[in-house]
């Protein structure tokens, strides 16, 4: 049993809550702002009192004052069909935007096993795998699987194992890091590679733009949808307070309609240059839907099917292990 009394004298289990780690994730993208500037003025300090800042140099920190008064991205919490359908938040980070699944250690990973999210990606993985399939849907399934591996994340938190914990007065504080792996290489190939919160924002080539964030959740809204086998409807209503330079609002729209939710975030993250359109982004869903609609047709088949009877799966793993 977890021993979670504050006067104890043994070390307590590490087993955080969920919640308190979207908390640290937002107070994380507060103070990120102010560090990145005070280590900006620190550079530019040293180069103007030393008389070697240039007028280049001097309009770069004004620009950088500018930004401080600014809010960090926003965080966009999901609930109901929503966060069944992909993930528990959307936000961004240096202009790019993440999907994370939070779970409160590593350990936690096994309730994934199950849910939608991880069946869907395993039957498209296994689709693109699938050399009896056609090539261009195991191309569009494949490029599915790259889009995700670019913005859904799993965040969980981990001890920290070089700052051992210590007890301040009668309370133990455990030192503690913000980790992420990628969703599918995890819950779906069972590997993946941790990476700081930290790391994972400042790399470049993590993260989409709004645009592709738009499709990616509309195919997994469209998913999830078709998921039952029945031909039922599901919405997937977005009903999160934000906060930006602007104030607080509250929008009304659901993840099919995200595009038109994720302009303003856009918005909110930098200066207001939209480089995709309506039209791109249709022509890309409509691309990426032709998996979606087999894997209606699948899941329709599986809910048809008899009991006791046997439906093949696409499966092209083992067809490769078979010859």
């Amino acid at each position: 049993m977890q021993n979670t009394s504050t006067d104890s004298d043994n070390e307590p289990t590490f087993d955080p809550w969920e919640d308190p780690l979207l908390l640290a994730l937002r107070d994380a993208q507060w103070v990120s702002r102010p560090l990145m500037l005070h280590e900006n003025l620190k550079l530019y300090l040293e180069r103007l009192l030393g008389e070697k800042a240039n007028e280049a140099e001097n309009k770069g920190f004004l620009k950088l004052l500018r930004q401080l008064h600014k809010p960090p991205p926003p965080l966009v919490k999901l609930d109901g069909h929503a966060e069944t359908a992909t993930a528990d938040a959307i936000t961004a980070a240096n202009g790019r935007f993440f999907l994370f699944e939070f779970k409160r250690t590593e350990a936690e990973f096994s309730d994934e096993k199950d849910k939608f999210i991880t069946r869907f990606l395993s039957w498209v993985r296994d689709l693109a795998e699938d050399e009896d399939k056609p090539a261009e849907l195991r191309a569009r399934a494949k490029n599915l699987l790259k889009l995700s591996k670019k913005c859904h994340y799993l965040l969980y938190a981990k001890e920290a194992p070089a700052k051992p914990a210590s007890k301040v007065g009668t309370v133990w504080m455990q030192h503690a890091d913000l980790i992420t792996k990628v969703y599918f290489e995890k819950m779906v190939k069972v590997t993946g590679t941790e990476a700081p919160i930290a790391e994972l924002f400042s790399d470049t080539g993590k993260g989409v733009n709004a645009g592709l964030m738009a499709v990616y959740t509309r195919i997994l809204a469209a998913a999830h949808t078709a998921d039952d086998g029945k031909g039922s409807t599901k919405s997937h209503p977005i009903k999160a307070m934000l906060f930006s330079s602007k104030g607080y609002f509250l929008p009304t729209a659901t993840l099919e309609q995200f595009l038109g939710l994720a302009r303003f975030l856009d918005s909110c993250i930098k200066k207001a240059t939209v480089n995709y359109l309506q039209a791109e982004v249709d022509k890309l869903f409509a691309e990426l839907e032709l998996v979606v609609k087999e894997y209606a047709s699948y899941r329709k088949q599986l809910s048809t099917a008899a009991p006791g009877s046997s439906l093949k799966q696409t499966d092209g793993k083992k067809k490769k292990a078979a010859r």
